[in-house]
């Protein structure tokens, strides 16, 4: 073996390397984008998510509110654009808040404002454990007063999925 392999070999398996390379790893991980069909999560049902803090495009933070309708997209989906522009058309009969929440930088202001009269377009302030919930996107979770969540969708929605999440309370 030669004197530059026997070096390479001795950063490759330090720990440290090895630790950078799996948090690059995590990272690259993130949400991932879900078919469009979608699906009812009923294992997060009750599940609670607890204080989430939040930022919105302007920069105010402030604390997810409960009840509320919570949209978890990614920017680089596209059931999630699909799911945006279904929002953005649903027509409300509910008060309950629907907030689009990202790990990412957000929207561009064009979609932002397009959607600023029906969703709230934040990002999360930081990863709590309640986010552990989100691994498939675009995930639509309805909570009660409680923060526990009532439904949860993953997929594009249809409707009737929607009436579920956006009914009356």
């Amino acid at each position: 073996m030669s004197r530059r392999m026997g070096r390479w070999l001795g950063v490759v398996s330090s720990t440290p390397f090895l630790i950078g390379c799996a948090a690059i790893f995590a990272i690259s991980l993130g949400w991932r984008a879900v078919r469009p069909q979608g699906e009812w999560r009923e294992e997060l049902e009750g599940h609670r998510l607890g204080a989430v803090e939040l930022v919105d495009h302007e920069g105010n933070e402030f604390t997810l509110p409960h009840p509320s309708v919570i949209y978890f997209y990614t920017e680089d989906c596209e059931p999630c654009r699909v799911t945006g522009e279904i929002l953005r058309n649903y027509p409300r009969t509910s008060r309950i808040p629907v907030f689009a929440i990202t790990r990412e930088g957000g929207l561009p202001s064009s979609v932002v404002e397009s959607l600023s009269s029906t969703v709230r377009m934040v990002r999360l302030r930081q990863l709590t454990p309640a986010m552990n919930i989100v691994s498939d996107v675009p995930l639509l979770v309805r909570t009660d007063a409680s923060g526990a969540i009532q439904n949860a969708w993953v997929g594009v929605p249809d409707d009737t999925r929607l009436a579920t999440l956006l009914g009356p309370s």
